[in-house]
C-alpha cells in the first residue's frame, strides 16, 4: 500500500478544504459496495493496482495513540472506515464515534463481521502507519504531539518521511501555527519548507500562514526573503510580498531589506501590483514612500509604471513629500505618450510651487512628439505663475523644443 492517495474523492460540501488533492477524478461513489454504513465522508481516499482496492474515508477530527498503533479518539459523530480488497477478498474496519465521543469499533471478512480482538485491531496496526503517512489524517494532533515530546527535529523526521508533497504541507501548516513553537524552530521550518516544497502555490500557502509579529525577527525574515526569491511563480511571489509590505508592523529597516525584492519579480504587472498595493497604505511613512517610488523605477512597462503613478498622485501629501523623487520616476519613462499623460497628471491633479514647475519643465522638453509636447504645456499653462519670470522663460524656452509649428503657437498662445 505505498501509494495510498492515489485517487481523492471529495464531497461537494467539503470540496474547499482539500482542493489540492491531487488526481481528483469522478466516478462511481467507491463506497457504494461498503458493508459498514456512516454518515456522509469529509474525503474518501482511493488506490487500486495490480488486482487490489483500498478505500479509505473518514469525518471528524481523529487522534492516535502515542505509539501511532490504534485510533484514540474521533471527535463525536465521526468515524474512520478502511477497507482493502484483494483478488475479490475483501476486509473492512469501521471504528465510529458515538455523540459522547465513546468509540465503536467493526471487522468485517467478505461480508460477515467478525470479532474486532485480536484480527481487526491487529490488521488496523498493520496498516495505520501508512495511512498516517499518505492522507494527513491526524496530523494536527500529530504534529502537537511529536512536538512536545521531541521537539522540532521529531516533527522534521516525522514530515521526511512522508513522500506525497500535498500531505507535507498539511504538517507544515500545522507546524507553523503552533503556539508553542519557537522563533529559532520557525527559521528553520521556513528554511525546510523552501528545500521541500516544490509547489510555489503550495510554498506561498504556507509561507503566509507565518504570524507578521515573526517577520520582526531578523534572521527569520532573511530566511522568508530567500523562500520567496527561490519562487519561479510572479504571482505567487507577489502574493507574499504584499502580505509582508502591508503589514503595519514591518520595522522601518524590514522593509527596506525586503522592498528591494519586488525587483525580482519577472512581471511588470506583478511588481506593479505590489507597489500599487503598497502606496494605497495612507499610513505608510516618507522614508517608505521616497524607496517605493524609487523601486518603481525598475518596472520596465510605461504603463504600468503609470498604474502606480497615478494611485500615488490621489495622495497631494504623497506628492508634496516626494516631488523630486516622482518627477525624476516620471523622467525614466521612454514613450512619449506615458510620460506625457504622467506630467499632465502631475500638473493638473496638484497644486505645484513655482520651484515645481522648474523641476517638471525639463522632464517635458524630453518628450519627442510635438504633439504630446505641447498637449502636455497647454495643460499646464493654466496653472503656471504668470508673475514668476523664471517660471515663464523656462516654459517657453521649453516650447522652443517643439519642432512643429502648429503645435509650438499652440503651446505658447497667450504667453507673449
Amino acid at each position: 500500500m505505498r501509494a495510498l492517495l492515489l485517487s481523492v474523492f471529495i464531497y461537494p460540501a467539503f470540496a474547499f478544504q482539500l482542493a489540492a488533492a491531487p488526481f481528483l477524478r469522478a466516478q462511481t461513489n467507491p463506497e457504494a459496495d461498503t458493508v459498514c454504513q456512516t454518515p456522509q465522508a469529509y474525503a474518501t481516499y482511493v488506490y487500486t493496482n495490480n488486482g487490489t482496492s483500498v478505500v479509505l474515508s473518514y469525518n471528524g477530527t481523529i487522534t492516535f495513540t502515542d505509539d501511532e498503533r490504534d485510533i484514540k479518539s474521533i471527535s463525536p459523530g465521526g468515524f474512520l472506515k478502511y477497507s482493502k480488497t484483494t483478488f475479490g477478498n475483501k476486509r473492512e474496519i469501521c471504528i465510529q464515534s458515538g455523540s459522547n465521543g465513546a468509540l465503536s469499533r467493526k471487522y468485517f471478512v467478505g461480508r460477515s463481521e467478525e470479532p474486532y480482538v485480536p484480527a481487526g485491531h491487529q490488521w488496523l496496526q498493520e496498516t495505520l502507519p501508512e495511512i498516517i503517512a499518505t492522507t494527513g489524517i491526524g496530523a494536527e494532533d500529530r504534529v502537537r504531539r511529536i512536538y512536545n515530546k521531541s521537539g522540532l527535529n521529531g516533527v522534521l523526521a516525522a514530515i521526511n518521511a512522508i513522500e506525497n508533497e500535498r500531505v507535507q504541507g498539511i504538517y507544515f501548516n500545522y507546524l507553523v501555527g503552533l503556539p508553542a513553537l519557537k522563533e529559532n524552530d520557525l527559521k528553520v521550518v521556513i528554511n525546510q519548507v523552501n528545500r521541500q516544497i516544490s509547489s510555489d502555490y503550495e510554498k506561498g500557502k504556507l509561507l503566509r500562514q507565518v504570524a507578521p509579529r515573526y517577520l520582526q525577527n531578523d534572521k527569520i525574515n532573511q530566511e522568508y526573503l530567500t523562500a520567496i526569491n527561490n519562487m519561479s511563480s510572479d504571482y505567487e511571489k507577489g502574493k507574499l510580498l504584499s502580505f509582508i509590505l502591508q503589514n503595519e508592523k514591518i520595522s522601518p529597516a524590514n522593509f527596506s531589506r525586503v522592498l528591494p525584492a519586488v525587483t525580482h519579480i519577472a512581471s511588470d504587472y506583478e511588481q506593479a501590483k505590489v507597489l500599487k498595493q503598497i502606496v494605497v497604505n495612507q499610513t505608510l511613512p516618507p522614508p517608505a514612500q521616497k524607496e517605493v517610488i524609487v523601486v518603481l523605477r525598475t518596472v520596465s512597462s510605461d504603463y504600468e509604471k503609470n498604474r502606480v503613478l497615478t494611485t500615488l498622485m490621489a495622495n497631494p501629501q504623497y506628492v508634496s513629500v516626494n516631488f523630486h523623487e516622482l518627477v525624476g520616476t516620471i523622467n525614466t519613462m521612454s514613450t512619449d505618450y506615458e510620460k506625457a499623460r504622467a506630467l499632465s497628471a502631475l500638473v493638473t491633479k496638484c497644486k505645484l510651487t513655482p520651484q515645481n514647475f522648474l523641476q517638471v519643465l525639463p522632464v517635458v522638453s524630453t518628450i519627442n512628439s510635438s504633439y504630446e509636447k505641447s498637449r502636455t504645456l497647454q495643460k499646464m499653462k493654466p496653472a503656471l505663475p504668470m508673475d514668476n519670470a523664471q517660471v515663464r522663460a523656462a516654459y517657453v524656452k521649453t516650447a522652443k523644443t517643439i519642432t512643429s509649428d502648429y503645435e509650438f503657437r499652440k503651446a505658447i498662445d497667450g504667453l507673449e
